[in-house]
């Protein structure tokens, strides 16, 4: 196992500043070969080049810099050495950009000042000391006028020597000061300034920028980095005219750069940095010699010696972007830099090392070779024993060498759950094996490749789990959607005895956000949790066990004693407790199929046998609960036992009346649920933790890809979520912030073949995208249908958030009838738009040609009266009496535009021209469409859908439309009466019913572009709540005009989710008659369908559409054919 490697070490060039110097006499020139030293002077000019840094492995108090804060040049002084090694007092140069500077008692013509004598040059391999440059700029600049005797020398070159003001130094020094003045070798000669020791500052970055180089001809920059190690520096002999001598400058400090790449590390794994920092650096450093700690005294360690804490001395590279701990009780914060899979960083350069990068730097530390840093497994024959090999040998067995150190902080969910705080260290050389030496003015280009999960074995990693119960932090996620299933890793480490226990304690109904999860979000209508009757987890969306097979109708069968399940009266009870709860607990009504085992307790064994006879009806029946799985490993000898355990939301209808659901009704928020985790665990006695879940908002854009038979558009999915209810800002990119995503085809008509996501074509070849990423891929339709009679279907599935959330996205090609459902009555695809007469007084039907277009209103019983899409938009919501007494323009619009329309009693009724006796009129009406007769779809029409089909609710795009839009008005404003051109790319809301059972067939019921695909009479009920004070054809949803009051008659504390029903969206569709409810027969009557498209219902609709008012509403039709 390999939990971290350090794959650049890259061993490339070293950065020193070459001096050259080129000699030009002022006397006449020498024979060539003369064979003898002239006498006299010469002026010579020199040439400085600063070598550029190699390439080698690859804040606060003490401060990291940007990569080229040593790259300056202060101030040089160039030294003449006889040949025995004896400083030439009268040939001291001294530079210094500031004429003010001069030293006291140097003579004029020996101090050179002035800008513009170094500049910055290009460079290429060849001028870095091993051939591998990791500096493409370095300092180059030319002294003139030099005056020296003719002779041989040895010369030398410091730069950078002085001091500026820090918390070292009180007063500010220059090179010159330190060689003359403040030197504690004796510079006189080479050897005392080959040994002169520099001390580090861990205040002041620029005051560890010091160089050292040596002048000889012909001089390159590997030969300059030889002459560290040489016992005696070469010499040079002056001794004819145009002579060149050149000197490559080297730094005494070198550099790192850290680097992450999470390419191999496995999903579901989270690193957040918090820092990196380097550790055990020289405090000293010998000018000119190479440079070997030889005793801990001589090293800065960077540790307060508290705790683990840094002291005032440790250079620090931040990754928290400035946020603190705050998640998890202060261990860590998402908005950390954080590594996962496929991820690298810094991103800007695909994780590279630039020359700029922030930098920790360093005096050199040769410590030669060692043992290999690499960690492995401690083995017994060819088993892992558990443990680290060579764990008790402190640094590799080099304690006097340098070494990084990263700090985060720890998070895996891959199958081990573990979370915890981590370190990382690497023992710094020119390779990542054998070599300790972090020779001076190199950049070591450290990139950490975390591997696998990334804390087993692999360099030096320093991670101890404390035993306990460990659960997926800070959120687990599940999906939106209803009746799904998803498995939850619970990592016990220790010895468990026992049972592990599972509680279900919080589950709720409204919402939340991710940052303040469990507290209702300001500026959104919440009905007050503290008035909701008999609140607790029964009513929200979690649960330890699948649904039952058969939907239980709670709220309309009969209860013991012939007491009907009406959740509106709070004396709607189970043997003493209210049904829901009574459900919940496994307490209710064998007769309705209530009696279950406990939805919310449950309990996990090792050897995974069923628990059975608990009276809190805890029991297991794994084949309609749903199983578990268990494994055990050990690591570093501590038992680590896994339980991947199922959780399910729960179903689409808790509580039909009062709005309850398993699906999130919120598109921009989530809903909370915690889970109690308890077991024993040998040495520690009972645990206990309580796992925070997060239902995550629904997603809506898109949800449906249709085509016509013969179009083959790609669209590139793009998934999007609002962060509003009411649309009020921009769509924005889902990522999959909680682990990597999937996408396949999951179901598909005909075998397949004529479709392909991301290039795969087969149904089940899944796509992929990492952690945090957008999900987003290309969907094509690879050939046409064979005619306009054939229809081709699919279902793609989306697995986002480490796959445990699920988004379905509907696609079909043809829009002929289908026979969705197994009573073979097929339903039309678009809604209708206007019907005519023939000459025979019978109905000719105008269906609406896209799917996407909503179609007209129709009040009851009156077909040639249709309200044109045109008078239903947004901007039409709710409008005010009188303004819905104006004419409405019937359909179809193009040709009925100009001509006046009627007004909304102009439309008469079947109701108002028959006295209400005309229920079954749309029963009765055959329609003609094209040769095929067709009728209004009936409420056993609606109901097989129910009963055999899926749902969801969303978006649907069609032909002309390629990707998924982000503007609202667009997204959600596909209209029949814009610009084709300009229609074609919208979308529009609306509800998908699809049958697994049949490949994915499925069908769309649009909602309208205003979200209220509804007109109410409103009259005959002025001043009450269901009504629009008297206000006629008011396009809205719901009945209620205003929020839900609660108290006597009301009901708002036994329903909050419709508590803002005035406000939510939705359509009405007409059924063929009113007639009586077949589950409730009795008084109530069915009108209508109900597509309640914020709470997520898709069902019957009471009398409310017929009769609630005076006269009918209007609503949509959809026609079908036996």
């Amino acid at each position: 196992m390999r939990g971290l490697r350090l794959i650049h070490l890259l061993y490339k060039a070293a950065v020193a500043a070459a001096v050259v110097v080129m000699a030009q006499a002022c006397e006449d020139r020498f024979p060539d070969g003369a064979g003898n030293i002239p006498e006299g002077m010469t002026s010579i000019s020199m040439q400085m080049d600063f070598m550029p840094m190699a390439e080698g492995l690859t804040g606060g108090r003490a401060e990291t810099g940007k990569g080229d804060a040593l790259n300056g040049i202060a101030d040089l002084c160039l030294l003449f050495y006889d040949k025995e090694g004896n400083l030439l007092e009268d040939y001291v140069y001294y530079y210094n950009p500031d004429s003010d500077k001069k030293p006291a008692g140097l003579p004029d013509g020996r101090f050179i000042h002035g800008s513009g004598v170094f500049k910055e040059v290009e460079r290429n391999p060849d001028d870095a000391s091993n051939g591998k440059l990791a500096q493409d700029k370095s300092m180059t600049g030319t002294l003139n006028k030099i005056i020296v005797p003719y002779g041989e020398y040895t010369i030398i070159g410091v730069a950078n020597l002085g001091n500026s003001v820090s918390e070292k130094y009180s007063e500010a020094t220059t090179t010159y000061d330190e060689l003359f003045n403040n030197a504690d070798n004796d510079v006189s000669t080479v050897d005392g300034l080959r040994g002169l020791r520099l001390e580090w500052d861990s205040s002041c970055l620029a005051n560890n920028a010091e160089m050292f180089g040596c002048f000889t001809s012909g001089q390159t920059s590997i030969e300059a980095a030889q002459f560290f190690s040489m016992e005696s520096l070469p010499t040079e002999t002056i001794s004819s005219n145009g002579m060149e001598v050149r000197s490559w400058l080297r730094r005494a400090a070198s550099k790192v750069t850290i680097a992450f790449d999470g390419t191999n590390l496995r999903d579901n794994i989270w690193i957040h940095l918090k820092s990196a920092t380097i550790m055990d650096i020289p405090s000293r450093c010998c000018l000119g010699r190479p440079n070997t700690v030889e005793k801990a005294g001589e090293l800065l360690n960077g540790n307060d010696g508290d705790g683990g804490n840094y002291g005032d001395d440790a250079q620090i590279i931040d990754y928290t972007n400035g946020h603190e701990a705050t998640d998890n009780d202060g261990l860590y914060n998402t908005e950390w830099t954080t590594i996962v899979h496929g991820r690298k960083y810094p991103e800007e350069a695909d994780g590279s090392h630039l020359q700029d990068e922030v930098s920790l730097f360093f005096y050199e530390n040769m410590q030669g070779e060692g043992k290999d840093k690499r960690q492995y497994p401690e083995m017994d024959g060819d088993t892992p024993t558990g443990d680290v090999k060579d764990s008790d040998i402190k640094k590799d067995d080099k304690p006097l060498g340098s070494y990084i150190e990263v700090k985060a902080y720890y998070r895996s969910r891959d199958n081990i759950v573990s979370n915890g705080n981590i370190v990382y260290r690497f023992m710094l050389g020119k390779n990542e094996t054998t070599d300790y030496n972090a020779e001076r003015n190199y950049h070591y280009k450290l990139t950490l490749s975390f591997n696998g999960r990334a804390n087993d074995y692999d360099w030096h990693i320093d991670y101890n789990e404390e035993q306990g119960i460990k659960v997926p932090i800070p959120y687990y996620y599940v999906p939106y959607i209803y009746n799904q299933s998803m498995v939850y890793p619970v990592t016990i480490v220790g010895e468990l005895e026992g049972e592990l226990e599972a509680e279900i304690t919080r589950s709720d109904w409204f919402p939340c956000t991710e940052d303040n999860p469990g507290v209702p979000p300001a500026g959104i209508e919440v009905y007050p949790r503290n008035k909701v009757v008999n609140d607790g987890p029964w009513h929200g969306f979690l649960s330890l066990r699948q649904a039952p097979p058969d939907e239980v109708e709670r709220g309309f069968k009969a209860a013991v004693g012939g007491d009907k399940y009406n959740y509106n009266q709070s004396t709607s009870k189970y043997n003493g407790l209210p049904y829901n709860q009574a459900y919940w607990e496994g307490k209710g009504d064998p007769a309705i199929n209530e009696k279950v085992n406990h939805r919310g307790h449950r309990f996990y064994n090792v050897a995974k046998t069923p628990t059975t006879d608990r009276t809190d009806n805890a029991n297991d029946d794994f084949a309609k609960d749903g199983t578990y799985e268990v494994s055990t490993t050990v690591k570093n000898g501590v038992p680590h036992t896994t339980f991947l355990i199922p959780l399910f939301s729960r179903e689409i209808n808790l509580i039909k009346t009062a709005g309850y659901r398993g699906n999130n009704p919120y598109i921009g928020y989530y809903r909370y649920a915690e889970i109690t985790f308890k077991a024993k665990i040998k040495g520690l006695g009972n645990q206990e933790i309580v796992a925070k879940v997060l239902q995550v908002p629904r997603i809506v854009n898109p949800k449906g890809i249709y085509r016509s038979w013969n179009c083959t558009d790609p669209f590139n999915v793009h998934l999007m979520h609002n962060t509003t209810e009411d649309g009020s800002k921009p769509y924005e990119p889902v990522k999959s912030s909680g682990g990597p995503w999937s996408a396949e085809v999951e179901y598909i008509t005909g075998g397949g073949g004529w479709l392909s996501i991301g290039g795969n074509v087969a149904r089940g070849a899944k796509i992929h995208g990492d952690t945090g990423s957008d999900i987003q891929f290309d969907v094509k339709f690879l050939s046409k249908a064979a005619s306009a009679d054939d229809v081709r279907c699919a279902v793609i599935k989306v697995l986002y958030n480490n796959y445990t959330c699920t988004h379905r996205i509907m696609v079909r090609q043809g829009y002929a009838p289908v026979a969705i459902t197994n009573n073979g009555v097929k339903w039309h695809t678009v809604n209708l738009e206007y019907v005519t007469t023939d000459e025979d007084n019978g109905y000719v039907a105008h269906e609406e040609r896209y799917p996407r277009s909503e179609g007209s209103l129709f009040r009851y019983g009156n077909l040639t009266d249709a309200i044109a899409s045109y008078n239903n938009q947004m901007r039409d919501r709710f409008k005010d009496y009188p303004e819905s007494r104006e004419d409405f323009i019937l359909a179809p619009y193009a040709e009925n535009k100009d001509k006046t329309g009627k007004k909304w009693r102009e439309i008469k009724t079947a109701k108002s021209l028959n006295n209400g006796s005309a229920r079954d009129f749309f029963k009765k009406a055959k329609l003609k469409v094209g040769d095929t007769e067709c009728r209004v779809a009936s409420q056993a029409d609606f109901q097989d859908l129910r009963k055999e089909c899926d749902f969801g609710a969303g978006i649907l795009y069609g032909d002309g439309a390629t990707m998924t839009l982000t503007e609202v008005d667009v997204s959600e404003g596909y209209a029949s009466y814009v610009d084709e051109s300009s229609r074609q790319s919208r979308g529009m809301r609306g509800w998908f019913v699809y049958n697994v059972g049949k490949d994915g067939l499925n069908l769309f019921f649009p909602i309208g572009v205003a979200g209220h695909g509804r007109r109410k009479d409103g009259s005959g009920k002025s001043g009450a709540y269901y009504s629009e004070d008297d206000k006629e054809g008011v396009l809205r949803y719901g009945n209620r005009s205003k929020l839900m009051p609660d108290g006597t008659g009301h009901f708002a504390e036994y329903r909050p989710l419709l508590y803002t029903m005035y406000l939510q969206n939705g359509a009405v569709y007409w059924t063929g008659e009113v007639e009586e409810d077949p589950k409730n027969p009795g008084p109530t009557l069915i009108s209508a369908w109900d597509i309640n498209y914020t709470t997520f219902d898709f069902n019957t609709f009471n009398s409310d559409a017929y009769s609630l008012f005076n006269d009918t509403d209007a609503a949509f039709i959809r026609l079908v054919e036996d």
